[in-house]
């Protein structure tokens, strides 16, 4: 069974599936990546840019928290999600776009582009060319989102009602060859606004974000069995608003968005873990069992809560030199920051204390942190 195979399919299509986007090719494809310590804003733009794919980062994250990592094997949509996590901020995909949003908004601005792709696709009265033409827009830090919104408004033929609710200063950014829909979305969300287009096809409305940010997905497992199986997959996700219903082979999940977006990227990546597996052909004579691989995330913790949490989830005593550390000028208060997936034991500590310049060494089930040769 190959990679496809393997996945759930999904009954919802089109404007009513809450995860459709053209960009999901790009954003599924695993690959090897090392991050040197650098401004997250700047990171998630250089790698947008390395993949192919359109990002706006919002600017009340907090672009200039610095990340580093290493990922093997990794989705490209995990990379952007775990980037955004050290920005305080949420990856969702809008479109073909991913925004990089605050926290509490990102799942509202998801839902709202939802709905309001699907009045679009409803409304029989609206110019379908226009709305098709894919646009490329540049904008800096001065500029208004009202300004933005009313300006593409005017190319569309069409008129605004209640843009001072957009008067505040846009992010600066900018995104290629996308519909207006998409760019509207990103827009209004820059102000915790959306839009509508009335029934004449004429005007587009602005109104505030919705509270409730519930979505739905209907998938379909091959078998009444598999179904069983992958619910309780669904339902052990960590940090998801996630109902799960089952109905003999069909699912409906439902929650926010991130919590469905978390439910798919589980499917696809058992499914890539099964592909990968079956092209692995184990060295002859060898049966030692493979390194244990971790997805850790350590954003600004302390040289202490760092050993802490290893010993806690690696079930290892880990010890500071404290005097080693000393001599160094150093303490077990410095700070550190790093994500990564796939990476084993060894891999994950020089990733977290090469930049301290920390040393460590592990024997059995002890591991010992320290400064100097």
């Amino acid at each position: 069974m190959g990679l496809v195979a393997t996945l759930m399919t999904v009954v919802l299509l089109g404007v009513d599936d809450p995860l459709a986007t053209k960009a999901s090719p790009k954003l599924f494809k695993p690959i090897d990546l090392v991050v040197e310590s650098k401004p997250v804003g700047e990171f998630l733009k250089s790698f947008a840019a390395e993949q192919g794919v359109e990002v706006v980062v919002d600017g009340r994250v907090d672009a200039t928290a610095t990340v580093r990592g290493r990922f093997k094997r990794t989705f490209v949509e995990r990379i952007f999600s775990d980037a955004a996590r050290f920005a305080n901020g949420r990856m969702v995909v809008v479109g073909e776009v991913i925004y990089i949003a605050p926290q509490e908004s990102a799942d509202r601005v998801a839902a709202a582009f939802l709905k309001a792709r699907q009045t679009l696709a409803s409304n029989e009265n609206i110019n379908e060319a226009a709305w098709k033409e894919k646009r490329s827009k540049t904008w800096d830090g001065e500029t208004t989102v009202q300004s933005l919104v009313v300006d593409l408004a005017k190319e569309l033929g069409l008129s605004v009602k209640n843009p001072d609710d957009l008067d505040v200063k846009a992010s600066a950014g900018s995104l290629k060859i996308v519909t207006a829909s998409n760019l509207l979305s990103i827009w209004t969300a820059l102000a915790d606004q959306t839009w509508a287009i009335d029934e004449s096809g004429k005007t587009i409305v602005i109104s505030s974000l919705p509270e409730d940010a519930r979505l739905e997905r209907r998938v379909r497992a091959p078998s009444a069995a598999e179904a069983t199986r992958r619910a309780d997959g669904y339902r052990a996700l960590p940090d998801t608003a996630l109902s799960v219903d089952v109905n003999g082979s069909s699912i409906v999940l439902a929650g926010p968005w991130s919590a469905l977006w978390a439910a798919e990227r589980l499917d696809r990546e058992e499914a890539l873990a099964i592909a990968t597996a079956k092209t692995q052909k184990p060295a002859k004579g060898s049966k030692s069992p493979a390194p244990k691989r971790y997805n850790p995330t350590f954003k600004n913790v302390t040289l202490a809560q760092f050993a802490e949490t290893v010993s806690e989830h690696m079930k290892k005593s880990v010890e500071i030199d404290e005097d080693s550390l000393a001599k160094a000028g150093k303490s077990k208060e410095l700070r550190l920051n790093c994500v990564a997936t796939g990476v084993d034991l060894e891999e994950m500590l020089s990733l977290a204390l090469e930049p301290l310049d920390l040393k460590f060494r592990v024997n059995g089930d002890k591991i010992v942190i320290y400064a100097g040769k």
